[in-house]
């Protein structure tokens, strides 16, 4: 399939999927399908929509049901609305335990310990809710079925907001393909998307080599790092939607120089030295650099150019935005 066939089936997908989260009318039938678009790596092409019922969930009661309200508070908590874990002290015993009761109900179980990771400092009912659950998945480990224990296996081995999105989305298609219940239109669209935004990252990542070899730092400074890839690599994982395609860019090549500089102060330059690059960068003065050893002008001069032009991108980005001259920023 070529690119404008392939963008149009896309919006084809995406417009029967919009209109099936505007006419939900079932919370938790809502709730799930946000989850799996989120789980297939395509929820950020329905942001407003699912806005809309976070706003209407956030005014919703999951009732007696485990798993309704660990994921209503899961979705709602990831995406920075306000709400108590106290919703969780109705499974709770007199001691602040939480009921032995619970312990049969796996799915809830899973779904209370993904939603216990978002707890902050001092909520104790959180705490206590990760601890009961992790113990009871991990006993009932043994006798689940291959795709179920799987699935816990990995949220335990580490929670799912601090995984890499692209990499679980990947990992997830094959594993939504597999289940009984999986939808043809999602499962088309997740994989469609899913090389789509590969090919973005592959330009990306030209883009980034490209310049990388231009600015030799590397044939330059035996000593230096050489993770451009790397550093390209973590920026996927902190931003991964494909609207901040031009910031991962311009990321990549911010850690990439810090990498180089850390390898300056860390293993190779003196105390003396160290101190002249630190004044050099808090002047921020070209003059400043004639007083520096001849590698870390080389350095200096990398980070000085890149940042300037980092700083020229994003001027001329929020000049065009706003339609003004771009003397007035």
């Amino acid at each position: 399939m070529d690119n404008n066939n392939c963008s149009k089936r896309i919006e084809e997908l995406q417009e029967n999927t919009r209109k099936e989260l505007q006419r939900a009318s079932d919370p938790m039938a809502a709730m799930e399908l946000i989850d799996t678009l989120q789980w297939l790596g395509i929820a950020y092409n329905y942001e407003e929509e699912i806005d809309l019922w976070l706003n209407k969930l956030s005014n919703w009661d999951a009732g007696e049901d485990l798993h309704a309200t660990a994921l209503r508070f899961r979705l709602l908590r990831n995406e920075r609305w306000p709400v108590s874990c106290d919703v969780f002290k109705k499974f709770m015993d007199k001691n602040g335990k939480f009921k032995e009761s619970l312990n049969q109900d796996t799915k809830g179980l899973l779904s209370l310990y993904e939603a216990s990771s978002l707890g902050a400092f001092g909520e104790d009912i959180l705490s206590e809710a990760m601890k009961f659950s992790e113990t009871h998945l991990t006993q009932c480990i043994p006798g689940m079925g291959p795709q179920l224990r799987g699935q816990v296996t990995r949220a335990l081995e580490l929670p799912r907001h601090l995984k890499m999105a692209r990499l679980e989305s990947r990992l997830y298609i094959d594993e939504y393909s597999m289940g009984s219940n999986f939808s043809p239109t999602l499962l088309e669209q997740a994989k469609l998307d899913y090389n789509k935004v590969q090919s973005l990252h592959r330009i990306e990542l030209a883009e980034l080599s490209r310049w990388w070899k231009q600015l030799g730092l590397v044939e330059k400074l035996s000593f230096a790092r050489d993770r451009p890839m790397e550093c390209y690599f973590w920026t996927i994982g902190g931003l991964p939607e494909p609207k901040y395609s031009g910031a991962r860019i311009e990321l990549a090549k911010t850690i990439a120089i810090l990498l180089v500089i850390d390898d300056i102060f860390d293993t190779y330059g003196s105390i003396s030295e160290l101190s002249l690059f630190n004044n050099a960068v808090q002047k921020w003065d070209l003059d400043s650099i004639e007083q520096l050893p001849e590698y870390m002008k080389i350095c200096y001069m990398a980070l000085y150019n890149t940042t300037n032009e980092i700083a020229y991108k994003s001027s001329k980005n929020r000049a065009e935005m706003f339609s003004l001259p771009l003397d007035e920023w």
